[in-house]
């Protein structure tokens, strides 16, 4: 019996990683200070930041809109003529909006690609560091996972960057094969759709990994490290771009931004390959456990309504965690056999239906039994 299990950042603030808000105040404070009065010895980051509040009026500037708005602005700006791409690729937008000045206000601090290899760099050092002072609490996932694994094969989905996952010892598999180098391994597609099939425990990073990096030989092919700390050196973005009808789309070792579904389906391995992974999983699988998932990736939602739609009643999904998009909660409330109302807090659990607030790690044993007892139903 397969279990299909979505993990977003809620999953891991219990034990102690960093919060949306933290990653972005994080990136405000890195980087050179400004050396033109125009700046006013503000970071790269910061700068941005005040850009997209003061003149686009952006209430909540959070660090994926700082990395979308870089990817937006890319292909606006000036381009060296041996960089310029053909007509059919290249965004119109020019023709209307000039960037010029701006641009080259910005690029007193350096290149937006070079800032995006910054950007990564620092949220990968952010992450290992707040792992390695919460490793007594790591246990409570591994005991999570443990449990679960009695009971089902494991279809893991994370959103998240951190390796936490990966260290909970239940030899997952990902498609990524050892190679002549001990120190990363390759993507087989081949190999994956077998384990996909066929393992006992799947670990699918859909967004990336802070041990993904780029190949070391210059290629832009995306390895995976031993650990965070060897990948961290292979994060630099090397101005890698994917050239679309009208539009240019940044893509690296790890999606963000909000541009996440250009990315995946232009970047095969192993992104285009892991979300046809997750589509598929949820509509062969009945069973969903969702934890700490915010509800705020329209590619996710979509999926999850069509989880709903293919196995009607007979789905089991349990959410846990606090969801800040309540059209998503109404829709999983609106699967259930039983009426329900919902609430900013509350528990239910109905005979195909289960919300949980807790924020995990639990609190008692009694709650993950539950829930267990109910998915396995």
């Amino acid at each position: 019996m397969k279990l299909n299990l979505l993990f977003g950042a809620g999953s891991t603030i219990g034990v102690g990683l960093p919060t949306t808000a933290e990653i972005t105040a994080h990136l405000e404070r890195i980087g050179m200070e400004a050396s033109n009065s125009y700046l006013k010895n503000r970071t790269f980051f910061s700068h941005l930041k005040d850009l997209l509040m003061r003149r686009g009026n952006f209430e909540d500037v959070h660090f994926e809109l700082m990395l979308y708005a870089m990817e937006v602005i890319f292909p606006l700006l000036p381009q060296k003529e041996h960089f310029r791409v053909p007509d059919y690729f290249r965004s119109v937008l020019p023709a209307f909006v000039d960037l010029t000045e701006e641009a080259q206000r910005m690029e007193e601090l350096g290149s937006i690609s070079s800032w995006r290899g910054i950007a990564f760099r620092s949220i990968s050092t952010l992450i290992s560091e707040r792992i390695a002072t919460s490793l007594d609490k790591e246990r409570h996932l591994a005991d999570f996972l443990f449990v679960l694994s009695k009971q089902f094969k494991l279809r893991v989905f994370t959103l998240n960057y951190d390796d936490l996952v990966d260290r909970v010892d239940l030899s997952w598999r990902d498609g990524f094969l050892p190679n002549n180098s001990s120190f990363y391994q390759v993507f087989d597609a081949k190999q994956f759709i077998e384990e996909d099939k066929n393992s006992e425990a799947l670990l699918v990073h859909l967004h990336g990994s802070t041990r993904f990096g780029y190949a070391q030989d210059g290629i832009f092919e995306i390895h995976n490290y031993s650990s965070p700390e060897r990948a961290i050196h292979f994060l630099d973005d090397k101005g890698f771009s994917q050239n679309v009808h009208g539009r240019q789309i940044l893509s690296g070792p790890m999606i963000s931004g909000l541009s996440k579904i250009e990315q995946l389906m232009f970047r095969p391995c192993p992104y285009g390959y892991y979300f046809n992974s997750f589509m598929q999983n949820l509509i062969t699988n009945n069973r969903l456990l969702i934890l700490g998932y915010g509800g705020w990736d329209r590619h996710i939602n979509e999926w999850i309504l069509q989880f709903m739609q293919v196995h009607g009643s007979a789905a089991r999904i349990a959410h846990i965690g606090p969801c800040q998009n309540k059209d998503l909660l109404t829709a999983i409330a609106n699967n259930s056999l039983q009426p329900v109302k919902l609430t900013d807090t509350f528990h239910y659990y109905g005979d195909n239906v289960v919300f949980e607030p807790a924020v995990f790690p639990f609190a008692d044993a009694e709650t993950l039994d539950t829930i267990v007892r109910f998915l396995a139903s």
